[in-house]
């Protein structure tokens, strides 16, 4: 999660978005794929830096339940009607409020995060207000314990 934040950095940086990051004291470990557990969360990160207008804030949070880690993502963007948040994870689907902001982007990236999660036995999960912002998170199994 650090190395997405940082990574994203230098683009939220240029477009006015504060990004801020929350971790625990204690790391939280999960079992998968390092490479696109990472994806999944640039996926998100640039997500939410790009439907952030300039003096915005994105927050990167991580926290853990008994049973599954949760990696949260939050904006002040320009949300998602609640209309749309059940095709959010169709191949090649916009958003009404990406297409009329004119802001870029193919619509796969949802669609590839969602598979990783999955993947990983994980819930991913959206909560949106159009023009107030979006929230994603990806809850992913911990280790269990003997």
């Amino acid at each position: 999660m650090a190395a997405a934040v940082e990574s994203a950095r230098p683009v939220s940086s240029t477009a006015g978005v504060e990004l801020i990051l929350h971790l625990p004291e204690r790391p939280i470990t999960v079992r998968g794929d390092a490479v696109r557990l990472g994806q999944a969360c640039d996926n998100l990160i640039s997500n939410a830096v790009k439907f952030t207008p300039r003096g915005g804030t994105v927050t990167v949070s991580l926290g853990a339940s008994e049973a599954d880690a949760v990696i949260t993502v939050g904006d002040t963007g320009i949300g998602i009607p609640e209309s749309e948040l059940d095709k959010l994870y169709a191949r090649f689907f916009r958003a009404s409020t990406a297409t009329r902001n004119a802001v870029p982007g193919v619509g796969l990236g949802l669609t590839i995060t969602k598979a990783i999660v999955t993947a990983h036995e994980g819930e991913f999960n959206v909560e949106s207000e159009e023009g107030v912002g979006t929230a994603f998170s990806m809850s992913l199994p911990l280790p269990r314990r003997p």
